[in-house]
């Protein structure tokens, strides 16, 4: 499984997380539709985590750029050796669901603000402006990766363990 942090797909710092080999072999040896299913749930919890901790580094003030953060959970694709076994999920700015933003009267005021539309501005920076929040993406991945990957693991365990009580799997 691969996690994916970046701004708005301009830059991007691959993650693997590698599990115990119980816990990979137990995923492995269970149907196709059954594990991607505990894996997305899995990996969509370690994205939250990073989310937050993104949406933690920009001030308060800055309503609109907290709300420009979001994440989103691609399907898993062939990768390691062709067998599905690589799930993409991306967290950073203007990423994951749009909202309906209301367009905004411009009458006689200056811009608009931070929003999805123009957060990259702030993150990336311009030709005539340097960037508020240089590297948010790598800082609140380096700062969250263990929380991440134990809150992945967490869930992936407590899926096993519901499944196996509701009897939907057989652990030998």
């Amino acid at each position: 499984m691969a996690g994916r942090a970046g701004t708005a797909g301009k830059t991007w710092t691959p993650v693997e997380l590698i599990g115990d080999k119980q816990l990979t072999a137990i995923l492995e040896s269970l149907p196709k539709a059954m594990a991607r299913k505990i894996a997305r749930k899995a990996v969509r919890e370690g994205l939250k985590v990073i989310h937050k901790k993104m949406k933690s580094m920009i001030p308060s003030y800055f309503k609109g750029a907290r709300r420009a953060i979001g994440y989103s959970l691609k399907k898993s694709f062939g990768g390691v050796s062709g067998g599905g076994k690589v799930m993409q999920g991306r967290v950073g700015a203007g990423v994951g669901r749009k909202r309906g933003d209301s367009k905004k009267s411009r009458s006689g005021k200056r811009g608009v603000g931070i929003s999805s539309a123009n957060i990259h501005w702030f993150v990336m920076g311009t030709k005539h402006m340097q960037p508020k929040w240089p590297n948010l993406a790598e800082r609140a991945l380096s700062a969250s990766q263990k929380e991440a990957t134990a809150a992945t693991f967490k869930v992936m365990r407590m899926e096993l363990i519901k499944r196996w009580k509701s009897g939907g799997l057989a652990i030998t």
